[in-house]
């Protein structure tokens, strides 16, 4: 192995004989991290459209609701457009495994039933009824992927309603309210043999005028931030539900920021988020490989001979 070949592992996090835990994901992440940071200078101009489509499905058939027809077991991505945000490495994961992918996604949709607040959009009850009354007893999901936005992120509390109190989801009667309609939810969506996948909240600044675009454009290198490492309440919820039998909490800080808590604008060749919140698209599909490594580690998906 060249030298050189070395120290990119070495920048990269993986050790030389540490990649065996992975077994052949191992060798697709690091061939998919060298084509990246081969790659050359970022696409900021387009990174800002970078956006993923998603189905539409609305009280239509549930065909209509399917990404990825495969030979395998089915899963279902549901949340909010940080469900959307996963859409594409969800998708390049299925397509590698034959997998059924199906998505029920809206915008400013939380997956949890009964919330009120939480910057949520108009028509999100709909949605989610429809998802919880059709969608989801209709698809038969192997797996339920499940993922929203940190309510609780500092610098970025959404508020809520609690019996008519306008509170915000960082407060102790926020966080009573967030946590009892998660569980309520997580008991409906239990089924014998099913996976439940609770993707915890990414990094976010605590600036809300934080643009990586804007910053990008101006040449006003690095254009990252840098993040608490404290675990949030709603986090350390997820996190105790992922110790549940058959549900997992996936902590993806540092597939976003491999220099947790510094989070860089550019990572592996690729600018990381069109906005504020979001990762684009290709940065999402350019991290599946190392996604699924993760979710291969920890026996949600059956590993690849």
């Amino acid at each position: 192995m060249s030298l050189r070949y070395r120290a990119l592992l070495a920048l990269l996090g993986l050790s030389i004989t540490g990649c065996a835990w992975i077994g052949t994901a191992a060798q697709r992440v690091a061939h998919a991290d060298v084509a990246a940071h081969a790659a050359g200078e970022p696409n900021w101009r387009a990174a800002r459209a970078d956006v993923p489509s998603y189905p539409k499905c609305l009280r239509k058939p549930i065909a209509a609701c399917i990404v990825v027809r495969g030979r395998g077991p089915r899963i279902l991505l549901m949340g909010d457009s940080l469900a959307r945000m996963w859409l594409p490495a969800f998708t390049e994961i299925a397509k590698r495994d034959s997998l059924t992918l199906a998505a029920a996604i809206y915008r400013a949709c939380p997956w949890p039933q009964r919330l009120d607040g939480l910057g949520m959009a108009p028509q999100c009850p709909t949605f989610r009824a429809d998802w919880y009354r059709r969608l989801i007893p209709q698809f038969h999901a192997n797996t339920v992927v499940l993922a929203n936005r940190g309510y609780d992120a500092p610098g970025n509390v959404l508020p809520i309603v609690v019996f008519g109190h306008h509170v915000t989801a960082a407060t102790p009667l926020g966080v009573r309210a967030v946590t009892a309609a998660t569980k309520r939810s997580i008991r409906t969506l239990r089924r014998p043999g099913r996976k439940l996948v609770l993707l915890e909240p990414t990094p976010l600044p605590t600036d809300p005028r934080y643009d990586p675009i804007r910053c990008l454009a101006a040449h006003n290198r690095p254009c990252g931030f840098t993040v608490s490492t404290a675990v949030t309440p709603l986090t350390q919820l997820d996190r105790n539900l992922g110790a549940a039998r058959d549900t997992w909490s996936i902590d993806l800080d540092h597939l976003v920021c491999p220099r947790f808590p510094t989070c860089d604008a550019v990572v592996y060749g690729k600018v990381v988020r069109r906005d504020h919140t979001h990762l684009t698209a290709t940065f999402a599909r350019a991290v599946s490989f190392r996604l699924q490594a993760s979710l291969e580690r920890q026996h949600v998906l059956a590993r690849r001979r």
